[in-house]
Formats: structure tokens, C-alpha cells, sequence
């Protein structure tokens, strides 16, 4: 799919190529390469991802938007911008007293701008276990060292979600406690929810 956009304003014209392509084994590749003919700017991400509800899922992501490809339209929330995304998941049933299955997902996330500035560097992963009656105990950590407003912060946080369901009520309970941009995070939420019974 080519478009061509045409602004008021500037006329500012941009061209872009979608390719979404389909391969064995559920994998898929998305990509995207667009061009700003005014600031002669380019951008592009391709994307493969894979997502199974058993077995081994996973995503690659890299996204590159030049610092001049700042268009009037369409939602750009970064430019001058690198990224590397990786995830790995892997899901599979264990039937035993209590638990049905589990998830166990990890993923680092790495930002730059074009001459190779770090803007976060990142990692983190889940273990959910899925228990009888649809509930949920998913315990977290994720760490990035990441760039904002002119400081380096070392941001650490570790947290568990649980969500409890019953005859379509649902509870669901979140702790986080960490250090985020240099304070210190201690943090519980709680949500319920009622349904029809």
C-alpha cells in the first residue's frame, strides 16, 4: 500500500510501503519504510513475531524514525530514534492440583538515538501461573537504565498481580515496589469487578 500525503501548511508530502507476510509455523513479518520529501527523512520498522497460546512465542522489533521525519500528520511519538526490541514467551499446560498452566516471558528493550546516544537500556520478565477456577498469580521484575530530561536514571521495579475470579466476579490486586527516576516506588492497587452471577 503506497500513501501520499499532501499538508497546507508546508506541503509536506510522505510516502510509505506496507508489507505484511505470512511464513509456516505461525511466524509473521511486518515492515513499514516511509519517506519525508520535503527533509528528504526516512523511517522504517520490520517487526517477526510469533504468538502461540502453547509452545514458544517471541517478537523482534526494530524501529528507526530519522530526526527530521516530524510530519503534521499521523501519530509520531519519537524521532531521532533507534530501537531494539527483543521477547521471548513460552506457555504450556501443567495440569496438577492447582495449577493449569503457565507462561514464563522475558524481553530487552534497547533506545538510541541516530548517532548512538543511549536513551534506555532495559530488560525484564513474568512468570504467570494460570490456577483452577481462571485465576491469576503473576509475579515481575523489570530494570532499565534510561535517559530523561538531561539525567541517567536507574529505574528497578519488581511486582505481582493477582486476580481472583468466581461466577464472573473478578478481584484483582497489584503490588509494585522498586526505585523509579531516584524516589522510591511502594505501590498497591486493588480493582473488583461484578458480574452477572
Amino acid at each position: 500500500m503506497a500513501i501520499d500525503i499532501e499538508n497546507e501548511k508546508e506541503s509536506t508530502r510522505v510516502g510509505s510501503i506496507d508489507a505484511h507476510i505470512a511464513f509456516p509455523q505461525n511466524i509473521w513479518l511486518y515492515s513499514q519504510l516511509s519517506r519525508e520529501f520535503q527533509k528528504k527523512a526516512n523511517a522504517y520498522y520490520i517487526q517477526i513475531q510469533r504468538k502461540l497460546n502453547s509452545g514458544l512465542s517471541f517478537e523482534l522489533l526494530r524501529k528507526y524514525i530519522e530526526p527530521d521525519f516530524d510530519i503534521e500528520t499521523g501519530f509520531i511519538p519519537f524521532t531521532d530514534f533507534v530501537q531494539n526490541y527483543i521477547e521471548l514467551r513460552y506457555d504450556y499446560s501443567a495440569y496438577t492440583k492447582f495449577i493449569t498452566g503457565m507462561s514464563i516471558q522475558s524481553h530487552y528493550d534497547h533506545w538510541e538515538d541516530i548517532e548512538n546516544n543511549l536513551l534506555k537500556d532495559g530488560y525484564g520478565g513474568s512468570i504467570v501461573f494460570y490456577l483452577k477456577g481462571n485465576s491469576i498469580i503473576a509475579p515481575g521484575y523489570n530494570q532499565e537504565y534510561r535517559w530523561y530530561q538531561g539525567k541517567y536514571y536507574d529505574n528497578k521495579m519488581g511486582q505481582i498481580l493477582l486476580i481472583f475470579r468466581k461466577k464472573g466476579n473478578e478481584i484483582a490486586l497489584t503490588y509494585a515496589r522498586g526505585n523509579y527516576y531516584g524516589g522510591n516506588l511502594n505501590y498497591v492497587n486493588g480493582q473488583m469487578s461484578l458480574g452477572v452471577c
